[in-house]
């Protein structure tokens, strides 16, 4: 379920509820079911953005503040989640979940000579558009199109020397979607090529997470009861692994010879820095 809701001061918010049902965990049609309502969660939250005025439009809100997170936190995000991309030196990204294309302008900025984003949100994807139009104008260089992470495959959209997934797989329905889309985002890669898992929110993380929050907030923890129960409300409804996991998926997926886990690059102090990181697939 997805309301707009507003603050006392009268500042909107998107709510989202996410509940998972009886059906059993893997199963095509209910992953797909998942995805669309994440898909229709991330239009919602795009549009409200827009009608804020908000200046990047990303809909991030900090976990541990509950507040959207600043423009020049994100800004910072996308920088170093394109170092990380440019240090296999691509000429070619392809870029899943893509959103309104902040790491799309970063490394078309940098010279990747193919861009290729993709999202789920058809929201996103005209805003995308939109944005590098204006600042690349008309180019072969780059596209965006509206597509799920499961449907990348290279007769349909080519190879890549990266395909990255950034901050996308926690809205993964299940394991086995991710398992599917890994192996497709490998098939997508060319010779000597990376998938770049970035941005992966740490289970192991939630305890530490929520003992923050209380932290940052005017509630006090009367115990570790109301840690554990803050503990199980973060990251309701979204897929959240630890490194291990991957090391796990990656012995699934044909063709991915080597996996690497590693810190986020940068020195922020939001989550995005603290209580996540990276995960490189090399084909």
């Amino acid at each position: 379920m997805v309301k707009l809701a507003e603050t006392d001061d009268g500042q909107k918010y998107l709510a989202a509820y996410v509940v998972r049902g009886d059906e059993k965990r893997g199963d095509t049609a209910a992953a797909d079911a998942d995805v669309g309502t994440w898909g229709a969660v991330w239009d919602a939250a795009y549009k409200v953005q827009q009608e804020a005025g908000a200046a990047q439009g990303t809909g991030y809100t900090s976990t541990l503040t509950g507040q959207a997170i600043p423009d020049e936190a994100v800004s910072a995000w996308a920088e170093v989640t394109a170092d990380r991309v440019m240090r296999f030196q691509p000429e070619s990204v392809l870029d899943v979940g893509c959103g309104v294309e902040l790491l799309g302008e970063n490394l078309l900025r940098r010279d990747v000579e193919r861009y290729r984003g993709c999202d789920l949100s058809a929201t996103a994807v005209k805003t995308a558009k939109e944005r590098l139009e204006r600042m690349f104008g008309p180019s072969s260089r780059w596209d965006a199109a509206c597509l799920s992470a499961d449907q990348i495959h290279p007769g349909r959209l080519g190879t890549f020397d990266v395909v990255l997934l950034n901050s996308v797989v926690q809205y993964f329905p299940d394991r086995a979607y991710l398992a599917r889309v890994l192996e497709q985002a490998v098939a997508c890669c060319g010779s000597n090529g990376r998938v770049v898992v970035g941005d992966v929110p740490a289970a192991s993380m939630k305890d530490l997470i929520a003992v923050t929050t209380f932290a940052f907030g005017e509630e006090e923890a009367a115990g570790e009861e109301d840690i554990e129960r803050r503990a199980r409300a973060i990251g309701a409804g979204e897929l959240w692994l630890d490194p291990g996991d991957f090391y796990a998926l990656a012995a699934e997926v044909d063709r991915a010879c080597a996996v690497e886990a590693d810190l986020r690059l940068g020195e922020g102090e939001e989550e995005m820095t603290r209580y996540r990181y990276d995960v490189i697939l090399a084909s």
